[in-house]
């Protein structure tokens, strides 16, 4: 709220189009902008119906907002940006996908787009988010059967767009959310948590990984 107690709409429709819904944003603090996916309801946009879209809108006085991806992706359920690399992160859930974005370079503060991961198998990803080392955690989501025996996946990705891990949840398959907090990793790795969502669990749960990324870190090693 303002001040005043009044709300400060940052964005209510796109060229007279309202929005479908927003599902997800991520703060540029640099630029003072910020990135949101407009996906609806979870299902609204699928792929035969593939017209979610990412916009930004800045933060200043005339709150402009402009599309990134206008009307084609398959339920975008999360972004997330990396204000280190300058680089944005979109999970695509129906398109089983998690696509990038950067800023193209130009005087027009244009973005260039592409497929980061293609996944195999299950719903897609739902949930995005990052440590300090630049690696990608992407939730993959399934349905839970009737047995309730489905595990949930925790996929991590690194930089480079390569699969070094994967964490397991036991039957919490329909994850929504994830978040890392910001620490010194040299000093705090030992104290490292994810934190995490899932949709039939009614509750924060998190997840100790300081040993999970120090395993990454000799994954790595051996690979370059």
């Amino acid at each position: 709220l303002k001040p005043n107690g009044e709300k400060d709409f940052l964005a209510k429709d796109y060229e007279g189009c309202p929005l479908k819904g927003p599902t997800s944003m991520a703060i540029n603090e640099s630029e003072q902008c910020v990135f949101f996916c407009d996906g609806g309801y979870f299902e609204s946009t699928s792929l035969s119906r593939p017209n979610g879209s990412v916009y930004l809108v800045t933060l200043g006085s005339e709150k402009m907002i402009q599309p990134i991806l206008s009307n084609c992706l398959a339920y975008p359920a999360d972004i997330y940006y990396d204000e280190n690399l300058c680089i944005g992160y979109v999970a695509e859930t129906f398109n089983n996908r998690i696509l990038r974005f950067i800023e193209s370079g130009d005087s027009n503060g244009r973005y260039q787009t592409s497929v980061f991961y293609t996944f195999q198998g299950r719903i897609g990803p739902t949930a995005i988010t990052s440590d300090d080392l630049g690696n990608i955690y992407v939730a993959r989501y399934e349905y839970q059967n009737k047995e309730g025996d489905i595990d949930g996946i925790i996929d991590v990705i690194n930089k480079d767009g390569i699969l070094v891990g994967e964490l397991i949840v036991p039957k919490m398959p329909e994850i929504t959310g994830l978040y890392i907090p910001k620490v010194d990793f040299k000093e705090n790795r030992s104290k490292m948590f994810l934190y995490f969502t899932e949709k039939n669990f009614s509750g924060v749960q998190r997840i100790k990984i300081g040993n999970f990324i120090n395993e990454i870190d000799r994954i790595m090693d051996k690979m370059y």
